[in-house]
């Protein structure tokens, strides 16, 4: 609907309540957009960047640059996996690459699995290495798992990004930025279990996200099974997933704890899907106690190293034993310069108070021996 100054106007989102509020003007050249009924905002926000018309939809210009953001999502998987292509046939494998290599071209499978119990990690990577080893025996046939990890993650990146930005851009840009990155890289060149885990992680954050919208509300089965199957075989990929499952359980409950709105919402979907949700969330932790109670005693007595980092049941309880090792990972990201300056500004802006509180002392001491 055109207006006074020549612009376009775009209708302001509902209320919420079936009304829609004054129509506000935009800038020039700007189109008219709709605003469909009786739904949440999330999703008229992700409906309106698809492009079928939503509330707080960005009213675009004519000429818009979103093919331009589109192909640099699609370049930055193409241009990381030139990337690990070119080198991956060129470097050399390092120790714990060459390790993981033996374990999986055992042929006897009885063997294969001493090889896998006995070490650290869960068997689903060497079981992919191992189909790998059905095209060749070279370095870049080895480290394929792990570049179509960080290739398709890549792609994952772009994904997400779009769901949760409205800049046509950043999806693209977080992209490049991950597949490009010295990590991505690194992990790309290694035949290990970190980029297959980073990989199968993201896919379940992407429809951990649909989860999100509903605030755990809504009966999607199609999006939990595929959030509780991707992040059930994360975790058989490595244990560091353990914390992303715990985060996905915890983020939504600290959050309800301090936002009072959210909590009501909340709080009215998990008890309309109660059984769904545990289930959801229930089933992956299960998982991962089975596995870590049938698999960790085994290998940590041949690592010394991390029976220090486990739970025992004999030893501490489990509320002990989060303390502990919470602690042990604020320390593990607090650099030590920044502890000791805290120590040093903590001493130096007690030491004038204590300095004051003395003075006043030996003043109300003196005070209190003179006569009137």
């Amino acid at each position: 609907m055109p207006v006074s100054n020549g612009q376009e106007a775009c209708p302001a989102p509902d209320t919420g309540d079936g009304r829609v509020s004054k129509e506000l003007p935009m800038a020039n050249r700007a189109s008219v957009c709709t605003i469909p009924q009786g739904r949440s905002l999330f999703r008229q926000v992700r409906s309106g960047r698809r492009g079928d018309g939503g509330a707080w939809r960005r009213c675009e210009p004519e000429a818009d640059n979103a093919p331009m953001a589109r192909v640099l999502g699609a370049a930055a998987p193409v241009l990381s996996a030139i990337v690990l292509v070119y080198l991956g046939g060129r470097e050399q494998l390092d120790y714990d690459s060459v390790w993981h290599v033996f374990i999986a071209r055992q042929h006897d499978w009885s063997q294969f699995w001493v090889e896998v119990t006995d070490n650290a990690h869960p068997p689903l990577f060497y079981l992919v290495l191992k189909s790998t080893l059905l095209i060749g025996y070279s370095p870049l046939i080895y480290r394929l798992p792990s570049i179509l990890a960080i290739v398709i993650a890549g792609a994952l990146m772009c994904a997400i990004a779009s769901r949760v930005v409205t800049n046509r851009w950043l999806p693209g840009v977080a992209a490049l930025a991950f597949g490009l990155s010295y990590s991505a890289i690194t992990m790309g060149l290694e035949v290990r279990a970190y980029a297959l885990a980073t990989c199968l992680t993201l896919t379940a954050l992407y429809h951990y996200l649909r989860l999100v919208e509903s605030r755990f509300g809504e009966q999607d089965p199609k999006a939990r099974a595929l959030f509780a199957s991707f992040i059930t075989l994360a975790l058989l990929t490595h244990y560091s997933v353990a914390f992303v499952a715990g985060a996905a359980v915890l983020s939504p409950l600290l959050l309800a704890a301090a936002n009072r709105e959210y909590r009501a919402g909340m709080s009215r979907a998990w008890t309309r899907a109660l059984p769904a949700n545990l289930l959801t969330f229930g089933g992956p932790l299960a998982v991962l106690g089975l596995v870590y109670v049938g698999h960790a005693p085994r290998w940590a007595q041949l690592t010394q190293h991390l029976t220090g980092f486990m739970f025992d049941p004999g030893k501490e309880g489990l509320v002990a034993f989060a303390l502990r090792t919470t602690r042990a990972e604020i320390e593990l990201f607090t650099p030590a310069a920044l502890t000791d300056h805290a120590v040093l500004a903590t001493v130096a802006g007690e030491w004038p108070c204590s300095c004051s509180w003395r003075s006043a002392a030996v003043a109300s001491r003196g005070r209190s021996g003179r006569l009137p």
